[in-house]
């Protein structure tokens, strides 16, 4: 929505909603489809990526991966890397509540290393992209 070149009183409010809306998007995540601009979908995978190193929950970084999947989706960037991490993700928390399930406890799960998986696919879809390289050049 393009409100500079609008002559409408409501210019200011119409601003202020507008704001308002985008704020809203960005802790609101409907999968495989774009809602707001390509930017902000961008955006959101890289503050994820960039949130990924501080977690040590098996279920949160899972929740990240499969969230970050559907964003690249959704702008049509190539996510068949995230997609395998992603599954094999979701097959060992199947194991695990299996386990729980049969009354044993499942063993310890190393999040290092699918943090790493992770972290290296995401990376790989960040820099792929020839979109915004201008706003993500101090990628690690």
């Amino acid at each position: 929505m393009d409100i500079c070149g609008s002559r409408d009183r409501r210019r200011d409010k119409l601003a202020y909603d507008t704001i308002k809306k985008f704020k809203r998007l960005k802790i609101c995540f409907l999968p495989r489809k774009i809602y707001g601009s390509r930017l902000l979908l961008f955006t959101r995978i890289y503050s994820l990526y960039k949130l990924i190193p501080q977690l040590d929950d098996f279920h949160e970084i899972r929740k990240r991966v499969r969230i970050i999947r559907n964003l690249a989706e959704a702008l049509g960037y190539s996510s068949q890397e995230i997609k395998i991490i992603s599954k094999k993700m979701g097959d060992v928390r199947d194991n695990i509540l299996k386990m729980e399930c049969n009354g044993l406890t499942p063993p310890e799960i190393n999040v290092n290393i699918y943090k790493e998986e992770a972290l290296k696919a995401i990376t790989r879809i960040i820099k792929s992209q020839d979109e915004f390289h201008y706003r993500f050049i101090n990628l690690e």
